[in-house]
């Protein structure tokens, strides 16, 4: 087992419900014991969201980063986790389920799990509903979706953590909504001569040298098998990566150092 440099900075990109596929990588890169403990010590870990859907074991995926989120603060580690758009998926069922049933059939049709709904208790869901949509990690931006629509949330990452937040937690079905969509685009920050400058614009107000999302599975972006995807994918000048492996299309997935 490879052990994290001392105070490393490192990303897991979207789980979907294959917890055990992400606890393999987690081993593997030395974030985790045999176990299942935090092994990290003061290294630093980000899951770039989607624990949920489209696999078996989304509950499990969530319960999986809150533990190692309080192992590794015990141990003057970091392990934080992104708000992706299956997780505002499951809040928006458990918030709006009966009467929006559009929603229900929206994320049933996203492979969302009536399993994991009924795993996950209110502590989980409140928890899921407190992630934060974007976060700093050195001159990165994190964020889950390769899209500028952050900005229209706040001025700043904690501006956009609190009204997106906000709206999760007491926001009505419209507001809701119009944040859910936003949360499905995708494609927005390549950037290439005669393109609007939206990834330009977005690293200047926000303070970065790059984004790093998830969101767009690799092997969609490139059209090859998701077995041949081992490593993320840089883009518009090295200032974009993409870490969505595809585990739940059949990629191997991948552990990122960020540095």
């Amino acid at each position: 087992m490879n052990k994290p440099k001392e105070g490393s900075r490192s990303v897991l990109g979207d789980i979907h419900g294959h917890s055990d596929r992400a606890a393999e990588l987690l081993k593997q890169a030395g974030f985790m014991a045999d176990d299942g403990s935090w092994a990290g010590g003061d290294a630093v870990l980000w899951f770039m969201g989607d624990f949920l859907d489209r696999g078996p074991a989304g509950a499990e995926a969530v319960r999986m980063a809150i533990r190692l989120q309080e192992e590794a603060a015990a141990a003057g580690g970091w392990v934080g986790s992104l708000l992706g758009n299956h997780e505002i998926m499951l809040v928006g069922v458990s918030r709006f389920g009966e009467e929006r049933p559009d929603l229900l059939r929206l994320w049933q049709l996203n492979g969302g799990r009536e399993s994991d709904l009924q795993s996950l208790g209110r502590a989980e869901l409140e928890w899921i509903a407190s992630l934060p949509a974007a976060a700093r990690l050195g001159d990165d931006l994190l964020v889950h979706c390769d899209s500028d629509f952050y900005l229209s949330y706040g001025r700043d990452v904690d501006d956009i953590n609190d009204r997106i937040n906000a709206i999760l937690v007491d926001g009505g079905s419209d507001e809701f909504f119009d944040l859910m969509e936003s949360f499905f685009r995708r494609f927005e920050l390549w950037e290439e001569e005669g393109q609007p400058a939206a990834l330009s614009q977005m690293l200047e107000a926000l303070a970065a040298r790059r984004v790093v999302h998830g969101h767009t599975p690799i092997p969609t972006v490139t059209q090859v098998e998701p077995s041949a995807v081992t490593e993320p994918l840089e883009y518009s000048g090295g200032r974009c990566l993409n870490v969505d492996g595809g585990i739940y299309l059949g990629g191997p997935g991948f552990v990122v150092p960020l540095g």
